[in-house]
C-alpha cells in the first residue's frame, strides 16, 4: 500500500498573520472558500446522480491484505448506497448498505447465510418480542446515523457541497512537509451522531483542490483487533463480550484527478489512521447522471 504523510496543524487562525497590521482580525468565510474550490473543480454539472466503482484493498490485523470491489451510488436529494464485495478466508461476502431518504436497510450475501440475510433482525436469543423490536429500532437508528455521515462525506469529497443543516467553521491552517499550505474547514451535523464528530476538509490555498479530509471513525484493523481477529480467524476475546473499539482520527487522501463532464474527480482515495495506511480505493469508473441509476435501485426489496 502507498505511504502518504498527513498534514500537521501549524497554527490556529488567531496566531496566523493573514491580515494587515492594524486591521481587525476575522476568520475567512468558510462558505467562500468552498465556493472557490467548487469553481476550481470545474463547471458545476446538473447533477442527478453519481456512481463510482473500482478496486478496494484493506489491511487487517496481522498484516493480512484483502482485496475486493467497492461501489458508491448517490442520487439526489438524499439517497446513498455502498456495496462492497470481498473474498475472505471463509468465502466471498458482499454487503450492501443503503440510505433511501428516511429509510435504511442492509443486505449481506454469503453462502453461510443461505443467500441473502437482511439485517436489523438480531438480538439476544431470549428476548421478548418487545425487547427484540427495541433492539431492531436501536440498530436501525445507529445504521442511519452512520450512513448519513457517509453520505455527507461523499457530498463533500466529490462535490464540495455541505448537506443542508450542517455547520461550517474555519479551523485554521495546516502545512504539509512539502510546503503546501491548506485551509481547514470543519463541517458538523448532530444527525451524524456523537461518534462522528466534525469532518475537516484540507483545501490547497493555491489550487483550491481538496487534498485531504479527516474525521473520527473506526478502521477495520481496530474493529477486528478489538474483537479478537477477523471473521473466521483464530482470535478470541475474554469476558464473553467484545470490547467496543474506540474511534480515532481517520485521514482520507485524494489524488489522481480525472475530468468527467468538465468536473474533476479524485480516482485514488487512501485512508490512514495512527500514521498507517489501512485502505486504498482505485476508482476505475465514474458515471455522472446515468439514466440507469434511478430511485428503484435504492428501494428496500
Amino acid at each position: 500500500m502507498s505511504r502518504l504523510t498527513a498534514f500537521a496543524v501549524v497554527a490556529a487562525l488567531v496566531a496566523t498573520p493573514l491580515f494587515p497590521a492594524g486591521a481587525q482580525s476575522a476568520p475567512p468565510d468558510p462558505r467562500g472558500i468552498l465556493a472557490a474550490a467548487r469553481s476550481a473543480a470545474g463547471p458545476a454539472p446538473q447533477r442527478q446522480n453519481l456512481e463510482l466503482g473500482g478496486a478496494f484493498r484493506t489491511e487487517m490485523p496481522g498484516g493480512r491484505q484483502m482485496q475486493g470491489k467497492l461501489q458508491l451510488r448517490f442520487l439526489a436529494p438524499q439517497r446513498y448506497q455502498r456495496s462492497l464485495s470481498m473474498r475472505l478466508p471463509f468465502g466471498q461476502i458482499q454487503t450492501t448498505q443503503t440510505l433511501d431518504g428516511d429509510t435504511v436497510w442492509m443486505h449481506v450475501q454469503h453462502p453461510a447465510f443461505g443467500g441473502r440475510f437482511r439485517a436489523f433482525r438480531g438480538g439476544r436469543r431470549h428476548m421478548t418480542a418487545a425487547e427484540r423490536e427495541q433492539f431492531r429500532q436501536r440498530m436501525e437508528a445507529r445504521q442511519k446515523r452512520m450512513l448519513m455521515a457517509q453520505w455527507a462525506r461523499g457530498e463533500l469529497e466529490f462535490f464540495l457541497q455541505p448537506p443542508p443543516g450542517t455547520t461550517l467553521r474555519y479551523a485554521g491552517l495546516a502545512k504539509a512537509p512539502n510546503g503546501v499550505t491548506a485551509d481547514m474547514i470543519a463541517v458538523s451535523d448532530p444527525a451524524w451522531g456523537a461518534h462522528a464528530g466534525a469532518v475537516t476538509l484540507f483545501l490547497d490555498r493555491r489550487s483550491h483542490r481538496l487534498l485531504m479530509m479527516s474525521y473520527q471513525g473506526i478502521s477495520p484493523r481496530a474493529f477486528f483487533a478489538a474483537r479478537g481477529g477477523p471473521p473466521g480467524g483464530p482470535g478470541r476475546f475474554a469476558g464473553g463480550r467484545p470490547p467496543r473499539p474506540k474511534p480515532r482520527t481517520v485521514f482520507v487522501h485524494f489524488t489522481h484527478w480525472r475530468k468527467i463532464q468538465g468536473h474533476w474527480f479524485p480516482t485514488e482515495i487512501t485512508q490512514s489512521a495512527n500514521g498507517k495506511t489501512f485502505a486504498e480505493w482505485d476508482i476505475k469508473t465514474v458515471r455522472l447522471n446515468s439514466p440507469k441509476l434511478t430511485a428503484r435501485v435504492f428501494q428496500k426489496p
